[in-house]
C-alpha cells in the first residue's frame, strides 16, 4: 500500500488497510469512512463510522474502527469501552489491545492496564505499582499561569520550566510528543523510579524506559503533578525533557502569545466565550494532527507554524484546537 505524503494521512490509511483485511466486515462502509476522514470531512467520516458500528453492532472490526476514531477525538473513556467491546466480540487482541493500553494510559485506567495481555511487561508493572499510587495534582488554585518561554527549535511550542523530583528541568512543548518525555542526562541521580521489565537498564543504553516521577512540578511549586507517569529517553543535547501538547490536554491549556504565558486549568474546563477559529483535532500515536481548511496539519513544524504567536486553546475533551485569528 502506498501511503499518503502527510503523515496524519499515513497513520489513517495504515489503520484503513488493518481494517480492511477483515473479510467480516462491510469493507465499503469503512472505505468511505477512511476516505471521507482523509479528505478532511469530518463530519460525514463520523457518520459513517457510526453506521457501520449500528448495521454490525457485534462486528469487532466496526467496533474497533468507531472506538478509535473517538479515542483520537478525545472521547477516550467512550472510545475505550468499544476497543472493550471489540475484544469481547473476537477482535484482534494485539492489535486492539495496543490501542486500549494507550487509552487507558491517557484516561489513568491503571487496574484494567495493569492485566492486559497486550500491554509490554513494563506497562504492566508500572500500571499495577500505579494502582496502588494513584496519581494525584495539587494546585492552590484551579487556574495558574506559568511563563512559556520561546523556543529555539522549529517545532517546539515553547518550553516551561518544571521540577522532576526536585531537579530543575526545561520542559519543550510540543504537538507530536507522547507524554512526558525526560532526558536520561538531566535527570541523573534523581531520576524517577524505573519500570525496566527486562530492558537493559544500565548507563550505556538508549533504550526508552518507562518511569515514574514522585512529583513533576510546574510553575515554582504551584501546580504539582505526583507519581507521575513519564519516559526516559536519550534526547538530542540541549533538550532536557519535552511534554505532550495531548498529555496536558486534561488541564485545557492556553497560550497566551503576548505575555508570553500557559494557562493551566485543574479541572480541564475551557471557558464558551474563548473566541478564535475552532479546528478539529486527532490525537494520534505519531502525534496530534490539526485540521484547517479540510488539510490535516500533522506534522510538529507545520502545527508550530500555526500556533507561533497567536494565542491558543486546547479543548481536549471536544477535540478541539481554538486559534486565534
Amino acid at each position: 500500500m502506498r501511503c499518503p505524503r502527510r503523515r496524519g494521512r499515513c497513520a489513517i490509511a495504515v489503520l484503513s488497510a488493518s481494517l480492511l483485511a477483515a473479510p467480516s466486515l462491510g469493507a465499503q462502509v469503512l472505505r468511505v469512512a477512511d476516505s471521507l476522514l482523509a479528505a478532511g470531512n469530518l463530519a460525514g467520516a463520523e457518520s459513517a463510522f457510526y453506521a457501520a458500528a449500528r448495521t454490525r453492532p457485534r462486528d469487532p472490526v466496526a467496533r474497533f474502527a468507531l472506538g478509535h476514531f473517538l479515542v483520537e477525538r478525545g472521547a477516550t473513556r467512550v472510545g475505550a469501552t468499544l476497543l472493550e467491546e471489540s475484544l469481547q466480540f473476537g477482535g484482534d487482541p494485539v492489535f486492539v489491545g495496543r490501542e486500549l493500553a494507550r487509552a487507558y494510559l491517557a484516561t489513568g485506567e491503571f487496574a484494567p492496564l495493569a492485566v492486559l495481555p497486550a500491554a509490554s511487561p513494563a506497562q504492566r508493572e508500572r500500571a499495577k505499582w500505579l494502582t496502588t499510587h494513584e496519581p494525584r495534582v495539587i494546585a492552590p488554585d484551579s487556574v495558574i499561569s506559568v511563563k512559556l518561554a520561546a523556543a529555539g527549535d522549529s517545532t517546539s511550542l515553547g518550553v516551561v520550566q518544571a521540577r522532576v523530583n526536585g531537579v530543575a528541568v526545561g520542559l519543550s512543548l510540543s504537538s507530536q510528543t507522547q507524554g512526558i518525555v525526560l532526558s536520561r542526562a538531566a535527570v541523573r541521580e534523581r531520576r524517577p523510579r524505573i519500570f525496566a521489565a527486562g530492558v537493559d537498564s544500565t548507563a550505556g543504553s538508549d533504550a526508552d524506559l518507562l518511569a515514574v516521577a514522585d512529583s513533576l512540578s510546574i510553575g515554582g511549586g504551584r501546580f504539582t503533578m505526583l507519581n507521575q507517569p513519564v519516559t526516559l529517553a536519550a534526547l538530542p543535547p540541549g533538550t532536557q525533557g519535552l511534554i505532550g501538547l495531548a498529555a496536558l490536554g486534561r488541564f485545557a491549556p492556553a497560550a497566551d502569545s503576548r505575555a508570553g504565558t500557559l494557562t493551566l486549568r485543574a479541572d480541564g474546563s475551557v471557558r464558551e466565550d474563548v473566541q478564535g477559529d475552532r479546528l478539529p483535532t486527532l490525537d494520534q500515536a505519531t502525534g496530534l494532527s490539526v485540521l484547517r481548511q479540510r488539510v490535516w496539519i500533522a506534522s510538529p513544524a507545520d502545527v508550530a507554524r500555526l500556533l507561533r504567536n497567536r494565542g491558543w486553546t486546547f479543548d481536549a475533551r471536544r477535540g478541539t484546537l481554538i486559534v486565534e485569528r
